[in-house]
């Protein structure tokens, strides 16, 4: 696994991007807007020109907003939804950023089986409007309450009902999982929980969050923690990164802290993995 972190915007694209370069970690995650809010307009041509020269050899992700539901049933709502998609897809394609993930939504005031064909119908809508060179990465979650695709099989058939594997694909969070449920929170489980998505995912499966987690297995809460330092543990997520099957797939540190942080969360890791060579 092509493994690095999700780096903080401070300062601005331009900024950001020229702080990666100098990590020499081969993959970064960004927001390219605030988080918390639908839509954030463009980036600064200034901006964008330092972003894309100091980029250059880094696979880089976005992260949309936390707010986007594209399985909303409330009209308005969902407008909101597929606009800021728009906006951040354009974002990606002005910077050249390859990968773009998002959570898949929630079923509020539906049921599950409605709100995934809804979320399919609208992811696929906007894509077919939008340039094709930046891939969808449709993240699972914990699945608690009306949050979808906390069932990876539920995200496997998210992607199905899309129907353009040339642009989408599946991003694992390995805390998400956790809080579900799944067992990785050994080395045994985590290479068994590999060999899963390969599974059920096959060539769909494109990027990974490697977090650790701050609560038991099953809890159904989503909090990340820093590796090693969790319930999953440094033996699990050194297994995650290292098995044969993700060679060459980006993943990122979305854990607590800083910048400085996560580039020492990602040292352990590389550091127990060099320790059973």
């Amino acid at each position: 696994m092509l493994t690095g972190i999700h780096a903080s915007a401070a300062g601005g694209l331009g900024a950001c991007a020229e702080r990666v370069s100098a990590m020499c970690i081969p993959t970064a995650q960004i927001f390219t807007s605030n988080p918390r809010r639908y839509c954030d307009g463009s980036v600064p041509e200034a901006d964008t020109e330092r972003f894309r020269r100091f980029s250059a050899g880094v696979i880089y992700m976005s992260h949309c907003s936390y707010l986007i539901n594209m399985a909303s049933c409330r009209p308005d709502l969902l407008a909101r939804s597929s606009e800021a998609l728009r906006s951040e897809l354009a974002r990606c394609s002005i910077l050249g950023i390859p990968f773009c993930v998002l959570h898949p939504g929630s079923a509020t005031g539906q049921e599950r089986g409605a709100a995934i064909a809804l979320a399919a119908a609208s992811i696929r809508e906007v894509l077919a409007g939008c340039s094709p060179g930046t891939v969808l990465l449709l993240e699972n979650t914990v699945g608690a309450g009306s949050s979808l695709c906390g069932d990876l099989f539920e995200l496997r058939d998210l992607l199905s009902l899309i129907d353009m594997p040339g642009r989408t694909g599946a991003c694992i969070d390995t805390a998400h999982a956790h809080g579900r449920g799944y067992e990785l929170d050994s080395a045994k489980g985590a290479e068994s929980f590999c060999g899963e998505l390969l599974d059920i995912f096959g060539p769909s499966l494109m990027a990974f969050h490697l977090n650790d987690s701050k609560v038991e297995r099953g809890s159904g809460s989503d909090r990340h923690q820093n590796p090693g330092e969790g319930m999953i543990g440094i033996e699990a997520l050194s297994a995650i990164e290292t098995f044969p099957g993700f060679g060459g797939l980006p993943g990122v540190l979305e854990t607590p802290g800083d910048d400085g942080d996560r580039l020492a969360g990602l040292l352990r890791i590389r550091e127990h993995t060099s320790a059973l060579t």
